[in-house]
This record gives structure tokens, sequence and C-alpha cells, in this order.
């Protein structure tokens, strides 16, 4: 298995002006539509992105796989590759199903890669590897108007590239720490006990079937493999309400993701829980993250390549730097999310008026009201005195709504119709009825006092 990465360490030395501004801004940041980019266009759109028929440098990754998964091999050089043809996820995705590309050495060569990723993800699985379920809304824009939205879905050809970038970043963190280099490593904690037994709380008040777990204290190994085991019964208890022609459900595997730590960039730990590796950093992206950068750097200085690697004090403060900016990007990234969702959702609404009503789920609770996501990219909030059921309050493991009998009024992953009577696209927020809610007219923010703006 070759994985080429772009040498961006050949473009960028350490300590230039550019490689400055891309420490400063620590990555890349994606919202719909649009890209701020840690490097100059001229890089990152051009001489290190792959063209047809144009040679590029590259960072090759040499890895021998074995029909169990393990990488029995590995080995490191700088190189210069040139790409036949630019292959889509959907035309490969088309391929595997049993469609055809055009030319019997891509399909080998595709086919090759498949049983390479195969066997890593099998050997990833048998260690307590977590898999999450799931797609990515995509916004559609025509110039600077976003026109609509679909799921793009992690399909198999996805999960082939993924599998073999991972495979890579172990290669590379194991080359590393076998000679004893300094570099920024991911590390990702360990998940605690406490939140494990909240998460296995909040799956029984769901009525999520669960595996037996161990009544007693857990080491964190034991822990991580728990969990992969709670996430593969959540995978078979949604296939099985599919199955049912059961909507919903989808929101389950956020209570799994909110049981782990977060990741972050340091020089001091290299293990990595939900991949359940003991060596792992990020090498396959020097393009948009500055670690990966940092990287290639400690890599070349290993192999000869005249590249200075980065000292303790660089790796230290380009790891907290780097953690601090993915935080900010991704929050950024996630209200830019809301944003244009509104913008769409406030057209439809006024071409189609208050009344359409959207199939939903159920995302979050709190005890003022819901959140729900609807339609493809609709995220809104609902009132608790919407329901007209009395004071409502959270349940102990904060999954369900509960009426003043007890009863849940709404539970994290259900279903849900609602109509929209409200939207603010610039702050990313609408109002929801339910869907049998009469029609109640829409105050205009003019009409109430600024001090008494609603807050949600």
């Amino acid at each position: 298995l070759w994985v080429h990465i772009a040498d961006v360490a050949h473009y960028v030395s350490e300590g230039d002006p550019i490689d400055r501004e891309a420490f400063f801004r620590g990555n890349s940041v994606y919202v719909p539509g649009r890209v701020e980019p840690m490097l100059p266009a001229r890089l990152s759109n051009d001489l290190c992105s792959l063209r047809p028929g144009a040679t590029r440098r590259v960072v090759t990754a040499e890895m021998l796989v074995a029909p169990d998964g393990a990488i029995t091999e590995s080995r490191f050089y700088r190189a210069a590759i040139r790409s036949e043809q630019r292959l889509t996820y959907p035309e490969v995705d088309g391929f595997l199903d049993g469609g055809a590309l055009g030319s019997p050495a891509q399909e080998t060569t595709v086919n090759a890669a498949r049983e390479a990723a195969r066997r890593i993800r099998a050997a990833r699985q048998r260690r307590g590897g977590l898999e999450i379920g799931g797609g990515e809304v995509v916004f559609e824009f025509d110039g600077g108007r976003v026109v609509g939205a679909h799921v793009e879905e992690n399909t198999e050809s996805h999960r082939i590239v993924e599998d073999c970038m991972v495979a890579a970043n172990e290669a590379v963190a194991q080359h590393l720490i076998g000679r004893g280099r300094t570099t920024v490593f991911r590390h990702h904690p360990d998940p605690e006990q406490a939140r494990f037994e909240r998460l296995l709380a909040q799956m029984a008040a769901l009525d999520v079937p669960m595996p037996s777990m161990p009544d007693r204290a857990m080491g964190p190994a034991e822990v991580r493999s728990a969990i992969g085991e709670v996430g593969a019964a959540v995978g078979r208890h949604l296939a099985a309400r599919q199955t049912r022609g059961e909507p919903g459900g989808s929101a389950l595997w956020t209570l799994v993701l909110r049981s782990l730590m977060q990741a972050f960039y340091t020089a001091d730990s290299a293990t990595h829980s939900g991949l359940a590796s003991a060596a792992y950093l990020h090498f396959t992206s020097p393009i948009r993250r500055y670690p990966d950068l940092l990287v290639h750097r400690a890599l070349l200085d290993t192999i000869g390549a005249d590249v200075p690697a980065p000292d303790r004090l660089t790796v230290d403060e380009a790891a907290l730097r780097s953690s601090e900016r993915e935080r900010n990007a991704t929050d950024i990234e996630r209200r830019a999310d809301r944003i244009i969702g509104c913008l769409m959702l406030d057209a439809r609404r006024r071409e189609r008026g208050n009344d359409e009503v959207f199939d939903g789920e159920v995302v979050g609770l709190i005890p003022g009201g819901v959140f729900v996501s609807f339609g493809i990219g609709f995220e809104g909030f609902l009132r608790s005195r919407e329901f007209d059921a009395g004071f409502l309050t959270l349940d102990d493991a904060e999954v369900q709504l509960l009426g003043e009998g007890g009863l849940p009024v709404a539970r994290i992953g259900d279903p849900i119709s609602v109509r929209v009577i409200e939207v603010e696209p610039l702050r990313g927020r609408a109002r929801l009825v339910p869907a049998d809610s009469p029609t109640r007219p829409s105050r205009g923010r003019s009409s109430r006092p600024q001090r008494r703006r609603r807050r949600f």
C-alpha cells in the first residue's frame, strides 16, 4: 500500500513568512461554499494539489499489509508522482457495486486498495476501534446563494480512503517513536468510567438493547472496549428500526460521541482511544493542518532529506495553538452551518408560508424545550409550552422531557413533525411548533423591546 501526501515541507521552510502564517492559523477553516486556507492558494490549490497528468512532489509511506491487517513493513521517502485520472467517490462506489471504471488497470488498483482497507479495518475492529455511523450535510450553492442540501453518506469509497490514511498515520507515528523523535501526536484519551456509566443509563432510558457489562470498576482498556460494544449495539438498533420502517434514531450517535473525551495535539502521548491505536498522529493533511507539516519535517529528518526536525519548544507551542485553533474552527463551522441552513429555510418559508410540515428528529433537550433536526440541513427549537403538557422536566439521564405525570413528552431520537413560525437567519435560529398546533402570527423583531429579545 502506497500513500502519497503532498510534500508541503519542500515549499514551506521552518521560520519563513508562509510558515509563520501557517503556524498562526493552525488549520484551514471550512464553511459551506467557502474555505479560509492555511496556505496560499498557489500551494493549496495548485502545487500541492493533485491534477491528472501533472507531476507532483510527495512524501510516500509504503506499507506491507499482512492478511490479518498488520503493517509488517514500512518505509518512507520523497517521490514524484503523476496521477492518471481523478476519480470521484460516486464513480468508485459505482464500480464497487458492480460497474466499471473504463480502465482495467485502474479497476485492479481500486480492488487492491479495497482489500488493503478491508484488512486494516478488520484489524482495528478486533482491537476495539469505535465505529460511528451517520452522514454529513452538504449545502449546494448557485453563485453566492444557497439553493439546496443533500446528505453525503460515508460510503465504502470514503472508508477505503480513510482506512489507508489511518494506516499511514499509524505507521509514521511508530516510525518516529522507534527513533525517539519529538513530534506532534494526536492524542485521544481513554473514556472515563463515569461517562460510560452515564451512556449506559441514557441507552436504558431510551430502550436501546445493550450487551451485558461488568458490575464493577473497569480499567481504561475495558471501558474503551465497552464503548465500542455500545456503538455496535446502537448500530444494530438503528438497523432494526430502519428495517421496521421506523424513522429517527440517528441522534443516538451523538450520545455515544458525547461519552468520549476530546482529542487534542500533544508531544507527550501518542495513544488514540477511538481508533484503539497505541501510536497515532496526523501525517496526511499538511495542506490544511499545521501539526501535519511538523510531522513531515520530523519524518524527513529521519531519512536524511536535509529538512531539520522541529525542536521540543516548537512542537509544544504548535500543539497547544493547533488544539485551540481546531476548537475555534469547529465552532465557526457549526455556527456557519446553522446560519446557512436558516438562510435556506427562511427563503423556503417565504415562498411556501408557515403551513409546511417537516418530519424531524429530537436531537437535544433542555427544560425549556427541544432541539429538532428536520428536512436536510435544518435545525430549530420547539418550546416546552408548545406541547401543552403542563410543566416539563428532564429525566435524570437528560434524554427525556417528562410531563407532570412522569410520562415522556419527547425523547432523544424520537421522530417529530413540526412547522416553522419564525426564522432569524443571521443568528442561526428557527422557532418551531408541533405540526398540529394552530398557526400563531410571528412577531417581528421591531415589535418587541430590545431587552426582551428571546434567547434559546
